[in-house]
């Protein structure tokens, strides 16, 4: 059974989604298939901004609701980066998800971030909306 996601932190706008607990697994396919979800059911609310979503997978210490490590650091970074109705991914993320063909992975140029220095990263799409539309109940 898969676990709920949880919002974990809120920065104005911006909020972190924390799949399972500090003691699972990360898991970048569901990460990614959540990522899809949220950028196709935000894409049919014309009436807000649209949806920008940086998704990096990896360890993280939880601390009294808060979450801490690199992962969650290159996150909002790659959130920073992506253009309004896209998804980002992280190169470790990519690497997670190139043999599943519900994914579309393209390469961006490579682009310093800051704290981070030089980071390749690559743009998320479903390749058949249909097949990923309401996979994440």
């Amino acid at each position: 059974m898969r676990e709920a996601l949880r919002r974990t932190t809120s920065i104005g706008d911006r909020r972190l989604l924390l799949e399972g607990d500090h003691e699972s697994t990360p898991d970048p396919v569901r990460g990614a298939e959540v990522a899809v979800a949220l950028l196709h059911v935000a894409s049919s609310d014309t009436g807000t901004p649209e949806l920008r979503v940086g998704l990096a997978t990896g360890p993280v210490l939880a601390r009294e609701g808060d979450v801490f490590g690199s992962p969650v650091n290159l996150a909002s970074r790659l959130v920073a980066i992506a253009r309004p109705g896209s998804a980002v991914v992280s190169r470790s993320t990519r690497d997670a998800l190139v043999d599943d063909d519900r994914f579309e992975l393209s390469a961006l140029p490579t682009k310093r971030l800051k704290g981070l220095g030089p980071v390749r990263a690559y743009r998320l799409r479903d390749s058949e909306p249909s097949v990923l539309n309401g996979s994440w109940s």
